[in-house]
C-alpha cells in the first residue's frame, strides 16, 4: 500500500479532535521511534538519507525495519495503517536529519511530490552549494506557501463536506483540476527560479565558445537542461549546466574535468535510466565521456553510432543495459565474453529479450543472469525451472518480494519439493496460493511461515491448518484470518 498523505492527515485531526491526550500520546511515540531509528542509523545511512531526502524512497528498506521492530503487534498497528504510520516516522526522521530545512518545512512535501525537487536538494549539497541554494529558496518560498495553502484548502474543503480525497464526479474534478494547475505552476516557477540560480549557464557558455563548442550545441544542450526538468513529470530531474563543456572534455583542464564529473555523478546516481534519451549526440564525440556514461546507461550506445563497433565500449555498454545489443554489429555478439558480461549483470527479463531468448536453456548464462537478478529464473527453459540446484539458488538469491516473480514459473515438481518448500517458507514475502496443500498442517513449514524475524505478521499463515493457526496465531489474528 503506497503512502496515502491526506488519509493520515484525516486520521490524526480527527484523534486531535476527538482526544487531544490521545494524539499528543501517538505524536510522542512516533517522537521516540524517530529518535531510536537516527540511534541505530550508520554515519554512511544518515549521509545517504540527507542526500535523498524522499520518504518513499525509505518505504521498503527504513520504513520495513519500523513496521517490523515499532509497529506490528504493537498499540500502533491497531490505531491506523501500518504503512502510513512508518511513512509518517520515516518523514520525522527525515526532518531530524536535515535541520537545514527548518525555515522550509513545506520543502519536505516537495521531496515526496517529485524527483527533480530531491535532484537539485542532492546537487546543491553534493556540489556544496547550500549558501546559493538556501538564498535562492528564501525568495521563492513565500510561492511555495502559497501552493500548500491553495492545496490544504481544498483537501479541508472536502474534509468539511464528507468527500472522499479521490472522489472522481465531474464536478470534483474540474475543482481538482484547477487548483492541481494553479499549485503545479507557482512550485515549477520556484523550481525553475532556483534551477537557473544554479545552473552557470554564463560562464560555462563562455567556456565552451572559448574551446570552439558550436553555438547551436551549446544551445541544444541548455534546452536539453529546460526540457528534462519540466517535460518528464515525476522523471524530471535537474542536470547540471556543466554539460555545456561534454562536447570539448578533452580540451578541460583537469580540475575541470573532475568537476563536470562530479556533476554527472549527481545526476546518474538518482535515475540514470532514460534521462539523458533526448541528448544532442555531440556530447558523446569524446571517448572517455562516451565510457563514463555507458558505464551509468550502456542503454544510450543507440545514441553513440561512432562507438557502436568498440568492443571495449560495447562490452561495458551491455554490462550496464543488456538491450544495447540491439545497437551492434551482431559478431560482437557472438563472443562468449560478450554475452557473460551481459548476463552478469542483467535486470529482470533479459531471457525474455528478443535477441537473449535463444540462450534459456544455456547453464552457464542462465546461472549467470539468475545470480544477478533471480526473477530471470522465470523465463529460463523448461529444463531449468525443474533444476532444483537452480531453484534453491534462486529463492537464497532472491531479495524480499522475489519469488513471488518466478514461483508461478517453477516446475509443478519443484513446487511440491519439501526442500523448495521450506526455503521459500523462509522468504519474507510468499505467493499468495503457498504453500501447496500436502504441506498445509506441516509443522515445520508452519514454524517458518511464523516466525516474526522472518515475516511482518502471521497471515502468512492464512493458507495453513487450523492446527497449525492454533499453534501460532493470537486470538485478534484467528477472527482476522482464521478463516
Amino acid at each position: 500500500m503506497g503512502y496515502n498523505r491526506e488519509e493520515h492527515v484525516k486520521f490524526m485531526i480527527e484523534l486531535k479532535q476527538k482526544d487531544l491526550n490521545a494524539y499528543e500520546k501517538y505524536m510522542a511515540e512516533y517522537e521516540k521511534i524517530a529518535d531510536d531509528v537516527i540511534g541505530e542509523l550508520s554515519s554512511e545511512d544518515i549521509e545517504e538519507i540527507r542526500l535523498n531526502p524522499r520518504p518513499a524512497i525509505q518505504h521498503f528498506d527504513l520504513g520495513h525495519f519500523i513496521r517490523n521492530k515499532y509497529i506490528h503487534g504493537s498499540k500502533l498497528e491497531f490505531a491506523s495503517d501500518s504503512d502510513l504510520i512508518s511513512r509518517r516516522i520515516v518523514r520525522m526522521i527525515v526532518e531530524k536529519l536535515l535541520p537545514e530545512y527548518e525555515a522550509y518545512p513545506l520543502m519536505f512535501d516537495l521531496f515526496d511530490h517529485g524527483d527533480v525537487f530531491v535532484s537539485v536538494h542532492r546537487f546543491a549539497f553534493v556540489r556544496h552549494r547550500q549558501k546559493e541554494y538556501f538564498s535562492l529558496l528564501d525568495t521563492v518560498y513565500p510561492s511555495i506557501q502559497e501552493a500548500s495553502k491553495v492545496e490544504d484548502a481544498f483537501n479541508e474543503d472536502n474534509r468539511n463536506a464528507g468527500i472522499a480525497c479521490f472522489d472522481n464526479t465531474d464536478e470534483r474534478n474540474k475543482v481538482r483540476k484547477a487548483v492541481w494547475k494553479k499549485t503545479e505552476k507557482l512550485r515549477f516557477e520556484s523550481l525553475l527560479y532556483i534551477a537557473d540560480g544554479l545552473w552557470d549557464f554564463e560562464a560555462y557558455e563562455k567556456r565552451a565558445n572559448e574551446l570552439d563548442v558550436s553555438e547551436e550545441v551549446t544551445m541544444a544542450l541548455k534546452d536539453f537542461c529546460r526540457n528534462v526538468i519540466q517535460e518528464h513529470g515525476y522523471r524530471s530531474l535537474f542536470v547540471p549546466g556543466s554539460i555545456l563543456l561534454l562536447p570539448a572534455f578533452d580540451g578541460l583542464m583537469p580540475e575541470e574535468q573532475a568537476d563536470v564529473l562530479k556533476d554527472l555523478d549527481v545526476l546518474f546516481d538518482q535515475w540514470p535510466q532514460g534521462i539523458l534519451e533526448n541528448i544532442p549526440e555531440e556530447v558523446f564525440a569524446q571517448r572517455e565521456v562516451a565510457q563514463y556514461m555507458l558505464g551509468k546507461d550502456g542503454t544510450l550506445l543507440a545514441k553513440m553510432p561512432q562507438w557502436q563497433n568498440d568492443k571495449e565500449l560495447v562490452k561495458i555498454a551491455v554490462s550496464n543495459g543488456y538491450t544495447a545489443a540491439r545497437d551492434v554489429d551482431q559478431s560482437l555478439m557472438e563472443d562468449r565474453e560478450m554475452l557473460r558480461a551481459a548476463f552478469a549483470n542483467a535486470t529482470t527479463d533479459i531471457l525474455n529479450d528478443e535477441f537473449y531468448e535463444q540462450y534459456a536453456d544455456d547453464d552457464e548464462l542462465v546461472w549467470l543472469a539468475v545470480k544477478a537478478d533471480s526473477s530471470n529464473l522465470a523465463d529460463a527453459s523448461d529444463r531449468l525451472r525443474d533444476d532444483k540446484e537452480l531453484v534453491l539458488f534462486a529463492i537464497k538469491n532472491t531479495d524480499d518480494v522475489g519469488v513471488l516473480n518466478f514461483y508461478d514459473d517453477l516446475s509443478p515438481h519443484m513446487q511440491e519439493d519439501r526442500d523448495v518448500v521450506l526455503a521459500i517458507a523462509a522468504c519474507p514475502s510468499i505467493p499468495f496460493d503457498f504453500p501447496p496443500e500436502r504441506y498445509c498442517d506441516d509443522d515445520e513449514v508452519g514454524r517458518l511461515l511464523a516466525d516474526e524475524n522472518l515475516h511482518e505478521d502471521h497471515f502468512t499463515l492464512f493458507n495453513m491448518s487450523p492446527r497449525i493457526k492454533k499453534m501460532w496465531m493470537s486470538e485478534e489474528e484467528l477472527e482476522r484470518w482464521g478463516g
